[in-house]
């Protein structure tokens, strides 16, 4: 599936999006209508005082992202609740007439929610899934119920286990610690997340061993730093498993980051 931004401008958080937050979830929506997700991602700049909004929309083809994944959208009906105030919104479109077209706009949004669940949650589908229905009581996603909720559910987490063995299969055949930080930020860039999701990574798969961070002068603060915030972890001591060549990968990707962190989740 193609990943698009059409992010809406920031003059319009007034009404679309407002506030900033912490999601806790995802919340999946069905568009009621045949429209393609570029065109509902365009709707929604239509009519800049309409207090409607979504962070995504998902089609056969495409995957459109609207809005900033730390901002709040008007989407789950619950006014100042959880829905509308701490989730992440999923438009999958085509539902009004279903078919082929929307079968496939349904898995990628499996997809979709399972790669949030995998990066941005860190946690299974099923423990950060939730339906419009959920917040409100409206009977929405509509054709995705009639369906069977398990049904797209258990394919969502089918594909986060298939990330999941991807991720590993592929951060065990790394050769460098620089292959895997390349690896890693093109992961964490293509879903516009921030530096604590590259941490993340990070304190996966460095680790520690005979080398004290202050054996490498200038790039010690860097490395102590990351120690402290448990970016890197040690076997006690403060020992830590890298050579010359990781430690300089590391600041390398350090100051990457804080040259990028200020263009993501935009």
């Amino acid at each position: 599936m193609k990943y698009i931004k059409h992010m809406i401008p920031e003059e319009m958080y007034k009404f679309k999006s407002p506030y900033y937050m912490e999601p806790i979830g995802v919340t999946i929506h069905n568009t009621a209508n045949d429209a393609p997700a570029i065109n509902e991602a365009k709707c929604l700049q239509n009519d800049p005082s309409e207090e409607r909004s979504f962070h995504f929309a998902v089609d056969d083809c495409e995957v459109v992202q609207i809005l900033p994944l730390n901002r709040t959208a008007w989407h789950a009906g619950d006014g100042q609740g959880d829905g509308n105030m701490r989730t992440i919104a999923i438009e999958i479109c085509y539902s009004k007439s279903g078919g082929e077209r929307f079968e496939k706009a349904e898995q990628n949004a499996a997809r979709l929610l399972a790669l949030l669940s995998y990066f941005i949650f860190r946690k299974e589908v099923k423990e950060v899934a939730y339906t419009h229905q959920h917040w409100s009581g409206k009977y929405c996603p509509h054709r995705t119920l009639d369906l069977g909720l398990e049904r797209f559910l258990n394919m969502a987490e089918d594909l986060y286990k298939e990330i999941e063995e991807r991720q590993n299969d592929t951060i065990s055949k790394l050769t460098s610690l620089d292959e895997t930080l390349s690896y890693v930020l093109s992961e964490m860039l293509a879903l516009n997340n921030n530096l604590d999701r590259v941490m993340f990574w990070l304190k996966r798969h460095v680790i520690p061993k005979d080398v004290t961070p202050e054996n490498y002068g200038e790039l010690a603060e860097v490395i102590n730093t990351l120690y402290k915030q448990s970016v890197i972890v040690g076997e006690g001591d403060e020992v830590l498993s890298m050579n010359y060549d990781t430690v300089r990968a590391i600041v390398i990707c350090k100051r990457m980051i804080d040259n990028l962190k200020n263009e993501v989740l935009e």
